[in-house]
């Protein structure tokens, strides 16, 4: 059980981080911006009070006076404002984090494996929505959340905030995306990420396309440079991209001019942002499926002669699913009949046909009494009840 408590808790502090992560990555945004906002208006405030104390050294004015502290007085209101409006809107991240505080208190190690359970029963919920987000399914994930009244542990404002760049970068247009960058380049700097500078070498390849290559050059000069140390080759490469024609045979500088590039980058973004959220690079629900598939996932599973009504990886779909995982290794294993399911044993014995074909003795019996005869699943052969013989397993 200890065991089991230690594998469970890892999983989640793995794969369900983001479920703290994003509100607190959200107040510490909101955070931010008002740190920027309030120091932007004390700094004038600041000033107009040094200007008025110096105004009133050299030669005092009451009406100038009492016009400059009244012109303070509503800047300082309008700071107030400022504050209480931020105030508002870091309410919403605070009460996600305490609704899934809550949620996360209900989990239950032993009941991880119970349906119905109340927490196990909202985790899927919740995987189901951030797939569909993932997906760009946000109105169908948005419903599925407010049917079950759980939108305070799904983050779908984060993806419906983002869903304008990627309209944008299909558009063939950077401006949202660059915007985006900048509000993130802390995050986005650590994670030593390349995608500010593909939407700057983006940029510069659309004005060589378009003819506008001294255009080109200046904005080289202006943003590719900051990016020389750690990107001289790309550079260097798109840079030589001024001496070609858009018609070029060039096979590399055509795929450099081809459409695919922005596509490429809707892929990169939706990877950072993921990643500047802490969320897992892939789909919950691929990981969990995959997870129980490659428990699952036998040889015998694949065999036609072997087929097993209750085993999910005789279903062709699941069997997709498993093409690029390994197969299981199971060192103690059990007889199951694939006529009935059932589990082979003392008391239904495994019974061999004269064919070779093994059933358990249950289904056979039942299938006698049906038909009076024993008709073999995989080679229609029909047989007699006295033609079988009792298998025994070392």
């Amino acid at each position: 059980f200890f065991r089991l408590f230690c594998s469970l808790v890892v999983f989640c502090m793995e794969y369900e981080q983001h479920l703290l992560r994003v509100p607190l990555e959200c107040m510490q945004k909101i955070c931010r911006t008002q740190q920027k906002a309030v120091e932007k208006d004390f700094l004038v405030v600041e000033n107009a009070v040094k200007t008025l104390i110096l105004r009133e050294k050299d030669a005092p004015d009451v009406e100038n006076t009492c016009s400059s502290i009244d012109k303070i007085v509503n800047k300082l209101c309008g700071v107030k404002r400022k504050l209480q409006d931020f105030e508002k809107e870091a309410q919403i991240p605070h009460e996600a984090s305490k609704a899934r505080m809550l949620h996360l208190h209900q989990y239950n190690p032993s009941n991880t494996c119970v349906f119905g359970d109340p927490y196990n029963s909202v985790r899927v919920n919740r995987i189901i929505i951030d797939y569909l987000l993932r997906r760009g399914h946000i109105c169908t994930a948005e419903a599925i959340a407010q049917r079950h009244k759980m939108t305070d542990l799904v983050d779908i404002e984060i993806f419906k905030s983002t869903q304008s760049i990627i309209e944008s970068l299909e558009q063939q247009s950077c401006t949202e995306a660059l915007t985006w960058c900048k509000e993130h380049q802390i995050k986005l700097k650590k994670l030593k990420s390349t995608f500010e500078i593909n939407l700057r070498l983006q940029e510069f390849i659309e004005m060589a396309l378009a003819g506008k290559k001294m255009q080109a050059v200046t904005y080289a000069r202006k943003y590719l440079s900051q990016h020389a140390e750690s990107h001289m080759a790309d550079i260097k490469f798109c840079m030589a991209m001024l001496c070609y024609d858009k018609d070029t045979r060039c096979p590399k500088y055509k795929e450099l001019m081809d459409g695919s590039r922005w596509r490429k980058l809707v892929e990169e973004f939706r990877q950072d942002l993921l990643a500047v959220y802490h969320f897992t690079a892939h789909p919950l629900l691929h990981i969990i499926l995959q997870s129980g598939i490659l428990a699952l996932n036998t040889q015998q599973a694949y065999q036609n002669w072997s087929y097993n009504v209750n085993d999910p990886m005789c279903n062709k779909l699941f069997q997709q699913l498993a093409k690029k995982l390994p197969l299981t290794y199971l060192k103690n294993s059990s007889l199951v009949c694939r006529l009935s399911g059932a589990v082979m044993d003392g008391n239904n014995p495994p019974m061999v046909l004269p064919n070779g074909h093994v059933y358990s003795y249950q289904a056979l019996q039942e299938m006698y009494q049906s038909l009076g005869h024993i008709l073999c699943p995989a080679t229609q052969q029909e047989f007699r009840w006295g033609d079988i013989r009792k298998a025994f397993v070392m």
